[in-house]
């Protein structure tokens, strides 16, 4: 991540759009293989000029297929037990094979916006575009990358304004049935109008959701593998924007949380 800012002086969107936003988009994990001695994969997926929705399609050529069910390790915990194909959520709307599991997603911010109690007050914002509720990972048309579609520009280093050592980056989601968590996926999301299990958070996580919940013995179990997750006993592991990792306690509040995930509000949370 800090590879890729530096050279673009941004980090990395948390995935782009394309059109109208309901195309299968590649998320931030792809954008920085170039910067994670992945360049070959990179290359022979070619994210600068084929868009993720063209190549995970029934039709995709053997090449194809194997490069999206490619585990890389550096994306992976190995405390998780999340088979190399991630078969615990559909990638999509009908998607036509299983792609390789990740374990880290990005924080996609404050859950809620201007006092409200939802993210999207006004439903989803037609057509998608450039929505950003503080984090530090958000959807971005790719033309803001030049040239486009290198990997689309996301916050700039000026913007965070909490301080990296306070901002969250990422975090990690594990699969786990008996809570309902159904880890995530390195190419990007299965389809970026819906910010729903199957959609944006194949490579996003939201940080209000509760950490380590078990959702599939509470009434909202829509809400399944939104958040973070981990096997390790009593938290999960979060990679700060200033390149450090800190371990954040289950009991840590949702108002805490939510605070080192907004980039620029003023709300910090000092971790023990």
């Amino acid at each position: 991540m800090l590879n890729f800012e530096s050279s673009k002086q941004a980090f990395p969107a948390g995935f782009s759009y394309h059109n109208d936003g309901s195309e299968r988009c590649w998320g931030w994990a792809t954008f920085i293989m170039p910067f994670t001695e992945q360049a070959t994969l990179y290359d022979q997926l070619d994210p600068e000029n084929r868009k993720l929705h063209d190549v995970c399609v029934s039709s995709a050529t053997a090449a194809d297929r194997a490069a999206l069910q490619t585990p890389i390790a550096g994306y992976r915990c190995p405390s998780d037990t999340t088979g190399a194909l991630n078969n615990l959520q559909s990638f999509g709307p009908s998607a036509p094979f299983q792609i390789a599991t990740a374990n880290f997603v990005g924080s996609s911010g404050d859950q809620w916006k201007s006092g409200t109690d939802s993210a999207f007050p006004n439903g989803y914002p037609a057509p998608y575009k450039d929505f950003d509720v503080g984090g530090l990972m958000f959807g971005v048309v790719d033309n803001r990358a030049t040239p486009s579609g290198r990997g689309p520009l996301g916050v700039k280093v000026k913007d965070i304004t909490d301080g990296l050592s306070k901002t969250l980056l990422t975090g990690e989601r594990c699969g786990r049935t008996s809570t309902g968590d159904r880890a995530a996926v390195w190419a990007g999301v299965g389809r970026a109008g819906d910010f729903g299990p199957n959609g944006t958070t194949r490579t996003l996580g939201r940080p209000a959701f509760i950490q380590n919940g078990d959702y599939v013995n509470r009434p909202d179990t829509e809400n399944a593998s939104k958040g973070f997750s981990s096997m390790h006993p009593g938290g999960a592991q979060y990679g700060y924007t200033d390149g450090s990792v800190r371990f954040l306690s289950d009991n840590i509040s949702a108002t805490n949380r939510r605070a080192i995930a907004n980039r620029s509000d003023g709300r910090t949370y000092e971790v023990d």
